[in-house]
This record gives C-alpha cells, sequence and structure tokens, in this order.
C-alpha cells in the first residue's frame, strides 16, 4: 500500500491518493479522494448522463474505468480505479510524483512533492516478474 503527503515527515494530514497492489500482480488500485469543484462536477455528469465511466490516462493510449463512487466520513468523495504498473501514466507517476488522466471533460492532476523513491519501489513489488526462461537439464 502507498499512501501519499506532502512530506517525508512523519504525519496524519494523508494526500488525495492511495495506491494499493498484490506483489507481482501488474496493476494497482488507486483510491483518488475528490479534492475540487471541477473533478466533482465530472463524476456527477457521469452519473447525470449516463455515461460510460472512462478515465483516459495521460499519457496514453491505456484505459481504465472507474470501479467505484465512494463516500467517507473521514475524506469525504472519491473514486476508485486500476491502472497498469507498467503504463507510461504509472512511469510518469514513478519519475515525477504526478498522476494524470481525465474523466469526462475533466483533466485532472495530483501527485506528491516527496517520496518518489517511494513510488519507485511500489511500482517494483507490484509488477509483474518477467517471464524468465526454464533452466534445461
Amino acid at each position: 500500500m502507498l499512501y501519499t503527503a506532502d512530506t517525508d515527515e512523519a504525519t496524519d494530514a494523508l494526500g488525495a491518493l492511495v495506491l494499493e497492489c498484490q506483489a507481482g500482480s501488474g496493476l494497482a488500485k488507486v483510491d483518488k479522494v475528490i479534492v475540487d469543484k471541477n473533478e466533482r462536477s465530472a463524476i456527477a455528469k457521469l452519473v447525470v448522463d449516463d455515461s460510460y465511466p472512462t478515465v483516459e490516462l495521460n499519457p496514453g493510449p491505456e484505459k481504465s474505468s472507474l470501479d467505484a463512487i465512494t463516500s467517507s466520513d473521514v475524506s469525504g468523495w472519491g473514486y476508485r480505479f486500476q491502472i497498469s504498473t507498467d503504463a507510461p501514466a504509472f512511469d510518469l507517476f514513478s519519475n515525477t510524483g504526478i498522476l494524470k488522466f481525465k474523466i469526462g471533460g475533466s483533466s485532472i492532476q495530483s501527485g506528491i512533492k516527496a517520496g518518489l523513491d517511494k513510488i519507485t519501489e511500489f511500482q517494483t513489488a507490484c509488477s509483474k516478474p518477467l517471464d524468465r526462461p526454464k533452466a534445461s537439464k
């Protein structure tokens, strides 16, 4: 599990992104807290328009879909989707701390300023192991 925050110091002020994976699965589940009105409006428009909940990752071409719209007494409204750990968008997140995607007409950018090494460790742990040739007898 990877929690985001704006500091390397001990804190209970968690960021808007939480990522989770099963080691070696190649996929990360992204839980995102809605932090602004444009983002909230984009999610609401999907529901009102009965649109397919596509998440366009940036850089593409990979896409995902919303798995859930969530609500919590602690963090408020949010949503969940999955991303491949070898997607260009995840590589950008690992290198810059910024995850970029689009929901409906709303471009969303969420990230951190500290702990890029932890993102890389998370990405490595979640990535599918390389297929290695079997030793011959």
